[in-house]
Order: structure tokens, then sequence, then C-alpha cells
């Protein structure tokens, strides 16, 4: 009847007979480790991996768990008699959670999963003394049997006796189902995620088709442009600071096969990747006779609120906005309003671009009312927020050297509602006042104090934060002789 059964299922793996049963799981919680298990339960935990792999976490996390992949890994064996490599030890393998579990810890969550399976797996029944007959069970587990059911050739005279087999058959059943429909949407998945890919990878395929058939037209126009005009030198006009650059392009000679080889790996040479910035800037020169007819920024304002800045100095993020070739003479002025968020104001037609470049460099543009806060929880709220705007907008206007910065602040005020206007008269009044006795505080000390060179150095540098335009550097003759002060432009 061995042979017979192994006939019918050759699919199936062979199973470790054995005359011991698994522990239960009141036994399992008093042991302290793996060391206590036998080999029907090391043999219960190799079959929980192959059949629940997919549907069962032995970890209390909760996931999230990818869609198809397994709930747990195996992450160390070791040999056991009689059964060869068997696992030791778990891991979780939700994106969040590594947890580890031995193999007792993982017995123990498994038969607290599922009970039914643990008590139907136990090979100790209540028997009959009237049969003598030994039970022959198949070497390969049916579909009635259970996860800890251990087929045995057993020679007792008391054969177990099974129970409710109908109950077995239909919970193995689920489990399967289960497992399949967890596989099914997998490989769903994976099919809609290799259709994406090779609908992407045929766009490109096109756009460089597209790319090659424009090079060989424009290859071909400009050779038939070279055989029909002579050579002659090329001069474009120096670029402008920082950086002065004098480039010369030569068409080349005559159309012979050298030349054309030649100009084609130059056409090549500038369409890397490495190059495409400055060729692209290099082009920009050609739209105009004198690059100084170039139109000067925009004189309307614009503010654009960026989220996901590290607090720094104002000045590094001018320096990487440059470094990355952001036209700076547009912006205007670069503040923070936030622990993460910085306010950019820069001409009107610019702020699309900059926008979308920034937004490419991976950070994000937010919609922002400076005047108003609109998710404020009562009145005091909505006020203070306005208070707040009132005190930073007349601390910009006293302090910034751009007529273009001032300007927008007080367009800003003008388009507020009445309660706002009223505290920001409030509050530069306020300031004017404090201004200007500050300014007389300084002049009284450098006119009437004995100074040494680093106090005078220090209050005039004050009073020109204060007052640029104060009598006392109108005179040609004063003797404080400091250099005048680093405008902040904005930053």
């Amino acid at each position: 009847m061995l042979e017979a059964n192994r006939l019918h299922q050759p699919n199936m793996p062979p199973t470790i007979s054995t005359t011991e049963s698994p522990h239960t799981l009141d036994e399992l919680q008093t042991f302290k480790n793996s060391a206590f298990l036998n080999t029907a339960d090391f043999l219960a935990v190799k079959n929980a991996v192959r059949l629940y792999q997919l549907s069962f976490s032995p970890c209390s996390c909760g996931g999230p768990f990818l869609p198809g992949k397994v709930k747990f890994t195996i992450e160390n064996t070791k040999s056991h008699a009689g059964l060869g490599s068997v696992p030791s030890r778990f891991k979780c393998n939700s994106q969040d959670c590594r947890n580890s579990f031995s193999a007792l810890e993982f017995l123990i969550k498994f038969s607290s999963w599922n009970p039914d399976l643990s008590e139907r797996g136990r090979t100790e029944t209540n028997v009959s003394s009237s049969q003598k007959r030994p039970k022959i069970s198949s070497a390969y587990p049916s579909e009635s049997q259970d996860l800890f059911t251990q087929p045995t050739i057993q020679s007792s005279a008391q054969p177990p006796v099974s129970s409710s087999p109908a109950s077995s058959t239909t919970n193995d059943i689920q489990q399967l189902l289960t497992q399949l429909l967890t596989t099914t949407n997998h490989l769903a998945a994976k099919i809609t995620t290799l259709t994406d890919s090779h609908d992407n990878i045929a766009q490109q395929f096109q756009h460089q088709q597209s790319l090659i058939s424009s090079l060989e037209s424009r290859m071909s126009h400009l050779e038939s442009t070279h055989s029909s005009t002579p050579s002659t030198p090329l001069t474009s006009p120096t670029l402008s600071p920082p950086h002065t650059v004098n480039v010369t392009i030569t068409k080349p000679l005559a159309p012979t096969t050298e030349s054309n080889i030649s100009y084609a790996q130059a056409v090549a040479s500038i369409n890397t990747e490495i190059r495409s910035q400055g060729i692209a800037a290099l082009r920009q020169l050609h739209r105009y006779n004198d690059p100084s007819s170039r139109p000067p920024p925009s004189k309307e304002t614009a503010a654009i609120y960026i989220a996901g800045f590290q607090w720094q100095k104002i000045r590094m993020i001018r320096d990487a906005l440059f470094d990355a070739r952001f036209q700076l003479r547009r912006v205007h002025k670069i503040s923070w309003i936030g622990k993460t968020i910085i306010e950019v104001i820069l001409s009107s037609d610019y702020k699309t671009q900059f926008a979308n470049e920034i937004t490419a460099a991976g950070y994000k543009v937010i919609s922002l009312d400076p005047t108003n806060n609109p998710r404020a929880p009562n009145q005091e709220g909505a006020l203070l927020a306005k208070q707040r705007f009132a005190v930073r907008a007349v601390k910009t206007i006293l302090s910034t050297r751009s007529e273009l910065v001032e300007k927008h602040f007080r367009d800003l005020v003008a388009k507020s509602d009445d309660v706002l206007k009223e505290i920001f008269a409030k509050e530069m009044n306020i300031a004017l006042e404090t201004r200007k006795e500050n300014i007389e505080t300084l002049v009284g000390r450098l006119e009437h104090e004995d100074l040494n060179d680093s106090e005078r150095q220090e209050l005039v540098a004050e009073l020109r934060s204060l007052s640029p335009n104060h009598p006392l550097f109108q005179s040609a003759s004063d003797e404080m002789a400091v250099a005048p002060g680093e405008g902040d432009g904005g930053y």
C-alpha cells in the first residue's frame, strides 16, 4: 500500500515517520527555548513554512506586507537527525519591521493563530482496545491530512481514530484556495508592472529613433550647406562674468570623408549630458546680436513658498541655487517663514520656470497666503497671524535696499483687509520711532564720545544699516572713512 500511494502521488515530497507527537500549545508555552522541541515539532514547523508562508505572520506588527510576498523568511537553519536541515530562526518580512523569532516562538504563534489545525494534528487520540490490526499511513500527505498530522507506520495494537475528516478536508481546501488567490494577485501585479515597463521602453525607443532621425536630417542639411559655402570662422560674443569664455566655432573645410567624420564626432560630443547645459546656454547668445539688449527683469514681483529645506543660513541656499544655475538676478529676496519653509520673492515672469525647476530638484512648492491664516482655530489665532505678517513686512521694508522687495510688501498690505492695514500702520509708527531714537543715540556717541577705531567702525556700520543716507555719510571729509556696507541684495 505504501508503494501504491507513492505511485499515485509522484510529485509530493516524502515525509518522515515518527512515533512522537507534537506538543500542545500549553506545553509549548512552558518551554524556555527551542531545545525542548522534538522531531514532530520541527516537522510541524517545516510544514508550516511550506504551506502558510504567504498567509501566516509570526509577528504582531501587522505589516504592511508587499502584495504577493511572503510574510516571514527563514533567517537560520540547523541540522536535525532524521529531518536534515530544519528552520531554527525566522524574520518578519514587513517593510517596517524586521523582528526575529526562534522556532519555539514561531510554533507558539502558529498554534495560537490556527488552534483547530494544531489540535487535529495531534496523534494522541482515544482508541479502542479491541483493534489489533496495525495502520499503515501514506508516506505523502493527502488533502485531508493537516499540518501537524504525522504520517507513520504504526505497529501499535491501538491505532488512532480519525475525527471529522470532512471538516479537515474543507479547511485544507479553503487554505489552498486562499494561497491560490494570493498567488494570482501577485502574478497579476507582476504582469501589470511588466506591461508598464514595456510601454516605457517602447516610448524611450521611439524617442531615441526620433532623435536619430533629427540628427541625420541636420547632418544632411549641414553637409549640403558646407558644400556650397566657403569656410569662414565665426566668433561668438564673449560671455558675461562670473565666467568669461571666448568661443570660436569654425565650419569644416571641404565636405570630405574625413571632415564629415570629424563633424559627426563634434555633434555627438556636444550632445552629451555633461555638456548639454553649457551648449544650451551658448545657444542663447544667438538670439541677440548684443547681450546688453536682453530684456531686463520684470518689475512685477511674485512670491513662491517652498517646503523641504533644512534650516541653514540663507547665504548657503543662495550659493546652492547659484551652483545649480538658477537665475539669481531675477530673485530679489529669500527668507525663512517657518522651520522648513522659505519665501522667495522674484520677478513674476520667472515664477513658473523657477517653480518647475525647484520641483524637479525634489522640493515642494506650496500655496500660501502670508497675510492670512485660514486654519486659525479662532479669531485670536487669525489676528496673531496678521500681527506676525505686519511685523515681518515692516522689518523688511525698513531694512531692504531693493525697491522691488519694498513695493512687493506694500502691495500685499494694500490688497489686504482693513484689520491688517490698521495693524501694519501701528507697527510702522512704532518701528519708525524706535529707529529714530536709535539713530540719534548712535550719532550722539559718534560725535561726543572718545571711541577707538574698532568701536567707531561698529557704530558706523550700525548707523549705516539704519540710515544709509545720513548726513554723516555725505561729507567727503568724513574722518570715519568706512567703506560702504555690502547690500544684502534681498537676502
